[in-house]
């Protein structure tokens, strides 16, 4: 007996459409990995590159460096052992996205849903931006994880309980605050069979139990033998749940949702609560794409947020929202098989139209953050923000505009309508993001490396600093031992002070990547500049970011 609770889905052609299907979403994926996988990594990405660059060059881990069990930095100091570039790392999380998708593909056809439809999700999976750039992002949330856990979901509906297991030992080995919300939906939907009478709820239950159990002796074989801290993801786990705050309050959360439906698009959205609700009549697989979405995709909104703009948390929830999507898509695409020209057409023109726009995540996280740091107007940027995010909604009106005639019924032209709206949102993003600044954590950034390099000339190798994340990764990674002032250094304007008249201090380095609109504002105030000025400091413009320097801590 498998999890195939459904009949299966009637094909509406053969399985040509299907092929063309996978194999876009397969090439799209893998051209878009490819075109920005040069990109410098930002921010939080250099804990992952630092810790992949000790462990080449070492052949050790520090324990700092376990605070998430440490698979994936065990296979990124392989890989830049071997080939000596952090881009390897980048494709390798696209090798894990490539993987992925056909996960999507094989799930569909484990719950019995037709090929069109699993095909469609691959497809909405090889277009989204979103999930391109988490693939490329150097984390676990948006590459081990989402490729473990549609492992897991697929073992699940063909029953293959050890394959299962092995899937969960390895989700556990690669982020233990990413797995707890994966145990708890399949420990609930496992009791909930057991409670029904169904075997496979009982051995669902015994399969997670097995994961966790060998994890546990795995990892502390590996830390007797290595000598690290047992105790220290566990800490961490205690202070991801109890010791953080949620994030920002109701106004933090809104952010956060606003910033994940500007890189989903409101078609994607609109098309994701249809499906949601219709989740409950659909197979197994729909039923629990819909649970994942609420305790991954929702749930973090309020407990991990967005760090830096990006919603590398939500990622797998995002797969699973595209298999979501695809039901209604499948059921009305039908409708346009003597249509497919005006269809392409629409499509075509659509994503030139979006690209045309700009894109809205770089206005939110670039344009508006810095006339609002600089004190300026930041109305126009606003309204820009506003027609880039809803140009994607307005196309999707006027495509049900175009289709009156030939699309019926009206809420299968609008389910059509919408349906291209989102590949046209999902391609003309794709494409504006295939641009020289930096798509992740430090959007909108440009002369990451080369403010590195302007930072390691002035400071040569050492000295106490003060620099975004990334500028003091790749530093670090030179070789510098550069000593970098705390975090509440950013955020205490008196701090600030005392860090510039203090002779050791050689470096101050902030931009809008980085720095949130008051610590600019701090930053670039009448007090700091006659502070800087009787310090002797000399500022330098280099890309996004602006350079303070002191040759030798002289005042």
């Amino acid at each position: 007996m498998t999890m195939t609770d459904t009949p299966k889905t009637v094909e509406r052609s053969g399985p040509g459409s299907a092929s063309l299907f996978l194999g876009a979403a397969l090439l799209s994926f893998a051209l878009f990995v490819l075109f920005n996988a040069w990109k410098p990594a930002s921010s939080d990405e250099h804990w992952f590159l630092i810790a992949a660059d000790n462990y080449a060059r070492s052949g050790s881990l520090a324990p700092e460096n376990l605070i998430h069990p440490p698979l994936y930095t065990l296979v990124n100091g392989s890989l830049l052992k071997i080939y000596k570039t952090p881009a390897a790392l980048k494709l390798w999380g696209g090798a894990l996205g490539l993987g992925s998708i056909g996960f999507m593909f094989l799930l569909g056809r484990a719950c019995g849903a037709g090929r069109e439809r699993s095909a469609l999700a691959a497809l909405l999976m090889g277009f989204a931006p979103l999930f391109i750039q988490g693939s490329l992002l150097l984390d676990t949330d948006n590459t081990l994880v989402v490729f473990f856990l549609l492992a897991m979901l697929l073992a699940l509906l063909k029953e293959r309980w050890l394959f299962f297991c092995a899937a969960f030992l390895l989700c556990l080995w690669s982020k233990l605050t990413a797995s707890l919300p994966i145990f708890a939906v399949f420990a609930a939907w496992g009791a909930f069979d057991s409670f029904r009478g169904r075997r496979r709820g009982a051995l669902l239950l015994a399969s997670l139990a097995a994961g966790l159990a060998l994890f546990l002796i795995s990892f502390a074989s590996f830390c007797a033998v290595s000598g690290l801290p047992f105790g220290m993801p566990f800490d961490y786990i205690y202070a991801t749940l109890f010791s953080k705050r949620i994030s920002g309050g109701g106004g933090g959360v809104a952010l956060q949702v606003l910033q994940f439906s500007l890189w989903a698009g409101l078609p994607f959205c609109f098309l994701w609560l249809t499906a949601a609700a219709a989740a409950g009549r659909g197979n197994s697989l729909d039923r629990l794409a819909l649970l994942f979405s609420a305790v991954i995709g929702a749930g973090y909104f309020f407990l991990g947020g967005t760090p830096f703009g990006f919603p590398k948390f939500q990622v797998p929830a995002f797969a699973l929202g595209c298999w979501l999507v695809s039901g209604p898509v499948a059921e009305s695409v039908g409708s346009l098989r003597k249509e497919r020209a005006l269809a392409a057409g629409c499509f075509l023109a659509g994503t030139a139209a979006v690209a045309a726009a700009g894109d809205p995540l770089y206005t939110l996280r670039f344009l508006v953050r810095g006339a609002l740091s600089a004190g300026q107007g930041a109305g126009g940027h606003i309204a820009a923000l506003a027609a880039q995010g809803a140009l994607p909604a307005a196309l999707a009106a006027v495509f049900w505009f175009l289709l009156r005639k030939t699309v019926v019924p009206a809420g299968r032209r609008v389910i059509v309508s919408a349906g291209l709206a989102c590949f046209c949102q999902f391609t003309g993003m794709d494409l504006l993001q295939v641009r020289p600044h930096n798509t992740l954590y430090a959007y909108g950034a440009t002369g990451i490396l080369e403010t590195t390099a302007l930072a390691g000339a002035e400071l040569g190798e050492g000295g106490k600093a003060a620099l975004p994340l990334e500028i003091a990764g790749y530093l670090r990674l030179k070789g510098s031992d550069i000593k970098t002032t705390p975090d509440k250094f950013w955020s205490d304007p008196e701090v600030l002070k005392a860090a510039v008249s203090d002779p050791d201090c050689r470096a101050i380095i902030y931009g809008i990547p980085f720095n949130t609109i008051g610590q600019i504002k701090v930053l670039t105030g009448a007090d700091m500049a006659a502070a800087l000025a009787a310090g002797g400091w000399s500022k330098k413009t280099s890309g996004s970011y602006q350079v303070w320097t002191r040759r030798g801590g002289e005042k």
